[in-house]
């Protein structure tokens, strides 16, 4: 199955995610959705929030040129919002999904769209 299987059918096919992404843990993206615009740069500073969250916290996380406010973090996952919507990243051993979310969908309905998918992965070693 291709990377951009995962993003087509299983993220934006779930119907709580708008836009999506997965990339490696260098910042390198496999698949996006066509409206997914964060570029590699954007997604490595993403990747080193979950490293070191001070930076975000203070000056937030852009995704194609859209600040975010860093909401909240775990070690495997970052959330962040923009009015009503948000995204949701969360990283394997091997690669990086974000989802990006707009209203009426919740953080916690899109993060259980993204989980399915690395729960997943995790499972096959990535």
């Amino acid at each position: 199955m291709s990377w951009q299987v995962y993003v087509d059918q299983h993220l934006l096919g779930s119907g709580k995610v708008k836009d999506a992404a997965i990339a490696s843990l260098q910042g390198n993206i496999w698949a996006r959705s066509a409206g997914f615009q964060a570029s590699t740069e954007e997604l490595k500073k993403l990747i080193a929030t979950f490293h070191q969250t001070k930076e975000a916290a203070q000056n937030g996380i852009f995704l194609g040129n859209k600040k975010y406010f860093f909401l909240r973090s775990t070690e495997d996952t970052i959330y962040g919002k923009l009015g009503d919507d948000g995204f949701v990243a969360m990283q394997t051993n091997m690669c990086l999904i974000i989802a990006i979310f707009t209203k009426p969908v919740s953080a916690a309905e899109c993060a259980t769209a993204v989980g399915r998918i690395v729960d997943y992965l995790k499972s096959a070693g990535y």
